[in-house]
């Protein structure tokens, strides 16, 4: 009856109808919760035990960037789901994201098929604003049956679970699990596409040849092809157009951010296996490798000599090839995204019952350097013209930062990166 008790308590937090919710019917609802107190109270089922425990170490792993824009989040964050007050230089940041959006689901029984991963996410396009707004989604289950290979998960959203019973009906398996709290499918920094590799570098253009050297008009004499103009020399060939450099690989994106969750679960039954709950912070892109660089152009050869009445006019110098392009450099590999804190609690004597996995989030690879391109080659004369220089490769761009794994705490206790 407590149990119950808690999952209508919820429903009525959110404004779900109890009489729907015991006919079966599954609740859906976009809310707006206007004040930090408010979302403390809906939010999070802490009690003032957990929340003071949780106020000991809520910076601990999170606290390099306490002066960034997302130190700001994580005070109030703080506030929601531990204790604390924002700093009176939050308010202004805080006061722009509330009332908050949050996405409430509420049913009394919820059966995921086997194989089924059913994502409870919610995006901006839910909400007609922009993709980088702290996004919340809250998931009130009174019974959570999962059939073997099913999953329960939520990207990039801060993320409350209340759930009073989950039954695990299948069997672990390798790289499978059970709850996943994943990063934003973006990067957090971007506009919002799921790609986070860098483009190539174009490929610059090769040089183009050099224009053809006509030969002088002779005239046929009894002697022979004679030259009756008044040009005193052969003409140089023209030397060759330069290859175009190759552009720079664009820079993979950071990866996608893993943020706050609270996963309350009030009995657990997994006979057949532990339940599995996996965090993972987003992985970078790889940066774009950058783009050959263009060919130089062919010299043309020099004037053909020819004979005068008076003497013989030497072919003319070969024009040189013109220098291939250097390639472009690689693109840089985007860091791996930021993760908060996850908090799961279960009843003391299940712990056992509960397997963690918290992977890092791994740097991009680096974009390669671009091929430079050829020299051009030289137009025959007397002498011969010179080959173009072959352009330089392209440097490699750098690899991106890994990120620390999502710092999880069962039962309030600091698990290492994998349990």
């Amino acid at each position: 009856m407590e149990e119950q008790n808690e999952f209508f308590e919820v429903a009525g937090l959110l404004g779900h109808d109890t009489n729907r919710l015991m006919l079966g019917e599954e609740i859906i609802t976009y809310m707006r919760i206007p004040t930090i107190t408010q979302a403390a109270n809906i939010l999070s089922r802490a009690d003032l035990e957990q929340r003071a425990k949780r106020a000991n170490t809520f910076f601990d792993a999170i606290k390099g960037r306490e002066r960034m824009g997302q130190g700001i989040h994580d005070r109030g964050e703080a506030v929601v789901f531990a204790y604390g007050q924002p700093l009176v230089s939050d308010t202004h940041g805080l006061n722009r994201h509330f009332p908050l959006r949050v996405k409430a689901i509420s049913v009394k029984v919820k059966r995921i098929k086997a194989g089924e991963c059913l994502e409870v996410s919610t995006r901006g396009m839910d909400w007609d604003i922009d993709h980088m707004e702290e996004l919340y989604c809250i998931v009130n289950i009174d019974t959570l049956i999962l059939e073997p290979g099913a999953s329960l998960i939520v990207r990039g959203n801060v993320f409350s679970l209340v759930c009073q019973h989950i039954v695990k009906l299948g069997t672990d398996k390798e790289g499978k699990y059970d709850i996943g709290i994943l990063p934003t499918p973006y990067a957090f920094h971007s506009d919002g596409s799921s790609n986070m590799v860098g483009a190539d570098g174009k490929i610059g253009k090769n040089g183009k040849d050099a224009d053809f050297v006509k030969d002088v008009e002779t005239k046929a004499t009894f002697f022979g092809p004679l030259y009756y103009g008044e040009q005193t020399k052969a003409l140089s060939g023209e030397r060759g157009e330069d290859g175009e450099y190759g552009q720079k690989g664009e820079d993979g994106k950071a990866g996608g951010a893993t943020k706050l969750a609270e996963i309350t679960i009030r009995d657990i039954d997994a006979k057949k296996g532990n339940l599995c709950i996996f965090a993972k912070t987003g992985d970078g892109g790889s940066g774009g490798n950058g783009g050959h660089g263009g060919d130089g152009g062919n010299g043309s050869n020099g004037q053909s000599g020819y004979q005068t009445l008076s003497k013989w006019i030497m072919q003319g110098q070969g024009g040189d090839g013109g220098n291939g392009g250097n390639g472009g450099n690689g693109g840089h590999g985007g860091n791996g995204g930021i993760a908060s804190n996850i908090y799961i609690s279960v009843n003391q004597d299940q712990i056992d019952c509960v397997k963690v996995i918290a992977e890092q989030g791994f740097g991009g690879l680096s974009g390669k350097g671009g091929m430079g391109g050829r020299g051009g080659t030289p137009g025959e004369g007397i002498p011969t013209g010179k080959k173009g220089h072959d352009g330089l490769e392209g440097n490699s761009g750098r690899r991106g930062h890994n990120r620390m794994a999502p710092p999880v705490f069962l039962n309030e206790v600091k698990l290492s990166s994998t349990d």
